[in-house]
């Protein structure tokens, strides 16, 4: 999925295709994102970056599979009102 913000910004969901890119940045910008952030301490390669992504997707997955219907007790309190 990708949303066009401007023509020269997009948001996408982050796929394991963006491992080096993105590792490439947080290296390159560590000092300053460590000031904030605590990733950077534990992010010393590719390899890493890759796990964190796939992690990610597997959260996300189940996040969706979550939202894709309400749990009984919230359909019989809308039902309800």
């Amino acid at each position: 999925m990708e949303i066009d913000l401007t023509k020269k910004c997009v948001v996408e969901r982050l796929e394991l295709h963006h491992a080096e890119e993105l590792f490439q940045l947080i290296d390159k910008s560590r000092g300053s994102l460590s000031a904030w952030l605590t990733f950077p301490t534990y992010t010393h390669s590719v390899s890493d970056t890759v796990a964190f992504i796939k992690k990610s997707l597997k959260r996300s997955e189940a996040n969706n599979k979550l939202k894709s219907r309400l749990p009984p007790r919230t359909q019989k309190a809308r039902q309800s009102q």
